[in-house]
């Protein structure tokens, strides 16, 4: 596989945009985090031109004030940077094509690519002051367990008192 000398590797992964509340109101888009240390989201555009994919999110590490990661499906990265606020899917990202690959040094790369943890991206905001925070499974159960538990005891300790 040939490819272009570029120093520090810029993470990008094919993923889904969610633009409005419910998980049908998608997009599809690119997330990157570059070797400049900016987070990029761009919606792709559907012609599969590079030249017309818009950038909706860019912002240095940095300057993102907050960054959440919520499992589920479809799980939830979102970022803010001021009043800026994007929301991705990065359960399901793929490392994106680039311009100089053919389709077999992209399958090629696509057998041995690395896609970042969806936490990779809250964890690594985390070494740059920012307020990021990721939920796991086993956390959103665990809170979930102890709520179930704090409820049935009230209605159990109600039930006696009335009875």
């Amino acid at each position: 596989m040939t490819m272009p000398s570029t120093g520090p590797q810029t993470v990008k992964l094919n993923v889904e945009r969610s633009t409005g509340i419910t998980l049908f109101q998608t997009k599809p888009a690119r997330i990157e985090w570059t070797a400049q240390d900016r987070i990029r989201v761009l919606d792709l555009d559907p012609t599969g031109n590079p030249a017309g994919d818009q950038v909706v999110f860019d912002a240095a590490a940095g300057q993102i004030t907050k960054a959440r990661y919520w499992p589920g499906n479809p799980g939830r990265l979102t970022l803010w940077a001021g009043q800026t606020k994007v929301a991705v899917n990065p359960d399901a990202a793929i490392p994106s094509p680039e311009p100089w690959e053919s389709v077999a040094q992209y399958n090629e790369r696509m057998a041995t690519a690395a896609v970042p943890a969806p936490l990779w991206w809250t964890e690594r905001l985390k070494s740059y002051g920012v307020d990021a925070k990721g939920w796991t499974y086993g956390r959103v159960f665990g809170i979930t367990a102890i709520a179930t538990v704090a409820v049935v005891g009230l209605i159990v300790v109600l039930f006696v008192l009335f009875s």
